[in-house]
């Protein structure tokens, strides 16, 4: 039995499972997490235009 006949169905199987799990979440989480973080964004003051002024809190430009 050679190792590249028993190699590539694996990889094969791996790569067809990733997909068919990416699909299985993207999908169903773009409904879910989409509200939820536009919500947050609209709490906190979003969205934001040109000429607003906004105070940073974290990081290397807060102040």
């Amino acid at each position: 039995m050679s190792v590249t006949g028993s190699v590539l169905p694996f990889v094969a199987m791996i790569v067809l499972s990733f997909l068919s799990g990416w699909f299985a979440a993207i999908i169903p989480g773009w409904f879910v997490f989409g509200p939820m973080l536009y919500s947050q964004g609209i709490e906190n003051g979003g969205p934001f235009v040109p000429g607003d002024t906004v105070r940073i809190i974290a990081g290397k430009h807060r102040g």
